[in-house]
């Protein structure tokens, strides 16, 4: 497992409670030539679920390379300097042989990534910029924190970046590269339902969050301080240029087509009322494709830990439209229908944790999606009944 810079063009990792592992097989070098400068290479096959690589397998090779320099450590005048700077480049090649002979299929297919990142007090910015064949890519982000007080911008543009070891297979099998979302991780509910994937043909996006503490001992902090978050993101298209003499587009780097993919505004409020409870209360206004379709849907929240073992929680989400109806129509000569209602989906849970072991309780109606309770989220299938869950790590 490692990945050059952001992962914008090689990132190997697994998140196995999804499903997902693309870790190479092969040969890594590591090599610290002198001070401040780190030199990676990578040779191997990727991580295809239980099929194993073979001469005879169609997926093909990866081999790499990465450079990292931290200037502070390489030119000694920067030595005591406050601001510390790193520069890095790297290349990552997929090599795999055409099944048809009849068609010129490159062999060789390469991406190249340079990046940047600078620090200086509490500021902080990261800025890589990739490109693979026809495609390119530009990541930035920038940050200043001080005590209490914190903000972070970010912005992306993706062209054409879906870069696989096996030029044949599609979804999230065999990626070579991790585009990095723009999106917040929600923790609990409503929001973390809804995650935004990356849109490697093409997405313009840009991400603003403000955390604030509220000093203790205030009117509005109180005994132990109030915490406050704000946060907004918005994905869009790119703008396309369809060419009349062959399959294919043309864009401009840095355009900003018309179509809204995901828009998400929240604020989160945090508050410790004793040693034994705090509250979180968290408003999220989200949009996307199927909203109009699924409705809207209104979460609440109830949690209560008996510190550092029991939790207790109830949870209830409303799904609320106009009215209840259907939607009828018809697909390869068949008709279907989808029914949407005014629903409650109340939950009932009690956890207990010990060590790396959690045993957790629950009665209720859930949804199919993500289910979060405790600050632990897995994704669920739709069910009404008595659930017991119990996880562990070794």
């Amino acid at each position: 497992y490692d990945q050059f810079g952001t992962g914008m063009i090689f990132r190997a990792y697994e998140e196995w409670t999804l499903g997902f592992d693309n870790s190479v097989d092969g040969v890594r070098t590591i090599l610290t030539p002198a001070k401040g400068v780190t030199i990676k290479g990578i040779w191997g096959s990727q991580r295809f679920f239980w099929d194993r690589y073979t001469a005879k397998s169609l997926r093909g090779t990866i081999r790499g390379g990465d450079i990292d320099l931290f200037l502070n450590d390489v030119i000694p005048s920067m030595a005591n300097s406050k601001t510390k700077i790193t520069l890095g480049a790297g290349m990552i090649s997929r090599n795999q042989k055409g099944e048809h002979e009849e068609l010129k299929m490159p062999e060789n297919v390469a991406a190249w990534s340079g990046r940047m990142n600078i620090s200086h007090g509490g500021f902080f910015w990261l800025t890589e910029y990739g490109i693979y064949a026809e495609g390119r890519a530009l990541y930035s982000s920038m940050s200043y924190s001080q005590k209490g007080f914190g903000v972070s911008l970010g912005g992306k543009w993706i062209d054409n970046m879906s870069f696989k070891s096996d030029r044949n297979i599609t979804g999230q099998a065999l990626d070579i590269n991790f585009l990095p979302p723009m999106t917040k991780t929600h923790s609990y509910s409503l929001a973390a339902m809804y995650p935004y994937a990356t849109q490697p043909n093409g997405e313009a996006a840009i991400q603003a969050t403000v955390n604030y503490r509220v000093p203790k001992r205030s009117t509005l902090g109180g005994k132990y301080g109030m915490g406050i978050e704000l946060n907004f993101a918005r994905m869009q298209s790119i703008k396309k240029e369809l060419t009349a003499d062959a399959l294919g587009y043309t864009t401009k780097f840095l355009s900003v087509g018309d179509r809204l993919y995901f828009q998400d505004l929240g604020i989160e409020i945090n508050k410790k009322i004793n040693k034994h409870f705090k509250f979180i209360l968290s408003a999220d206004m989200l949009k996307y494709d199927m909203q109009v379709i699924e409705g809207h849907i209104e979460p609440a929240t109830l949690e209560y830990n008996f510190a550092p073992k029991w939790f207790f929680a109830i949870m209830d989400q409303y799904n609320y439209v106009n009215k209840d109806g259907k939607i009828t129509y018809t697909m390869a000569g068949k008709k279907h229908t989808n029914e949407f209602k005014k629903l409650h989906y109340p939950t009932v849970s009690a956890g207990y944790t010990k060590g790396t072991t959690r045993v957790l309780l629950s009665y209720g109606r859930q949804r199919e999606g993500i289910l979060c309770v405790g600050g632990v989220c897995r994704q669920v299938p739709a069910a009404n009944g008595f659930k017991i869950t119990i996880t562990s790590s070794f």
